[in-house]
């Protein structure tokens, strides 16, 4: 307005919102909550990963910290989060450990599985990857 140009619904007693038709203001609406919907299903989408990974680290580390598995060292855990939708394919925890070379945990993954699946109420396929450590009674450089 400050360079002479004056829009068309300035003029009378329209306004703006009158100014634009029905199926353009159809358009702008179906826009905005096709917007909504797709930042508020993320939001729920991202909430739902964060707290799954969370209840998986939690179950994790109190699991290992079990007096019969004092020799582990928890290194890694990775989870591969499926979704919120029941009864689809698992989403895979991977449970990365430091062992002793002469110490075998057979059931670790069995139970870290039922832990998460009883904390989460998803269906997990869980793996344990070990990795054997020794340590050196040499004392001489």
């Amino acid at each position: 307005m400050a360079m002479g140009y004056d829009p068309d619904w300035r003029e009378g007693d329209s306004s703006f919102r009158d100014s634009i038709s029905e199926s353009r203001k159809t358009a702008v609406y179906v826009t905005l909550a096709v917007l909504f919907v797709t930042v508020v299903a993320t939001g729920y989408l991202t909430g739902a990963n964060v707290l799954f990974t969370q209840s998986v680290n939690q179950e994790v580390q109190a699991t290992l910290d079990d007096p019969g598995y004092a020799n582990l060292s928890l290194s890694t855990v990775q989870v591969e989060y499926r979704g919120p939708v029941v009864g689809e394919t698992p989403s895979t925890v991977t449970v990365g450990v430091s062992r002793p070379s002469n110490r075998e945990y057979p059931d670790l993954a069995g139970r870290l599985e039922r832990q998460i699946e009883g904390a989460t109420g998803r269906n997990v396929e869980t793996t344990v990857a070990f990795t054997e450590s020794r340590t050196s009674n040499a004392t001489a450089p």
